[in-house]
């Protein structure tokens, strides 16, 4: 009588409830990491406009409304953000191509970035219903979250560190980082 080799049904279904119980683990940890490259991603990006415009307005007087006249350079995806009016104001700024960060200066009343109020100055990068936003005058930031999305709060939540959110923007929750 000859033995056949092989594995047995169980074993296989073994094995895969096992690969299926560590993809599980793992995934979520695998989203976290993702998400927080871009986060840093954008704070490298940010510490370097904040020099830049500090270094201009030494040398000018006054803060630049674009970002390209600043001496830094930008990864080779970046290309000018179009301008346009809102009920604030102009916008100027830079976005890559794959609009994952956008960087922008708002001028408008109290917040004239030429003039030497650069409150609108602000980089934000946006995926998957996380905004990580930069104030990069100020040096404040908070983590944006989309209200339905358990990921995007869950994730805000740890990088940040609190347990609530501080308010709300629309259709997502605040969370400011501590200073």
């Amino acid at each position: 009588m000859l033995k056949q080799k092989g594995f047995t049904l169980i074993e296989l279904l073994v094995v895969v409830l096992i690969i299926g119980i560590l993809a599980a683990v793992a995934m979520p940890q695998y989203q976290y990491a993702v998400a927080k490259s871009r986060y840093m991603e954008l704070l490298s990006l940010a510490s370097d406009i904040r020099k830049g415009q500090q270094v201009y307005k030494m040398a000018n007087g006054k803060y630049s409304a674009d970002l390209f006249a600043l001496d830094i350079e930008f990864p080779s995806s970046f290309a000018a953000h179009p301008s346009y009016t809102s009920g604030n104001g102009t916008v100027y700024g830079v976005r890559n191509a794959a609009k994952r960060i956008t960087c922008t200066m708002t001028t408008s009343v109290g917040s004239d970035v030429e003039n030497g109020s650069p409150a609108g100055m602000v980089c934000w990068l946006e995926k998957d219903g996380i905004w990580y936003n930069i104030n990069f005058t100020t040096g404040a930031q908070e983590c944006r979250a989309t209200r339905t999305n358990s990921f995007a709060l869950d994730f805000c939540k740890r990088i940040t560190g609190r347990t609530e959110p501080a308010g709300t923007w629309g259709s997502t929750q605040t969370f400011p980082f501590s200073n």
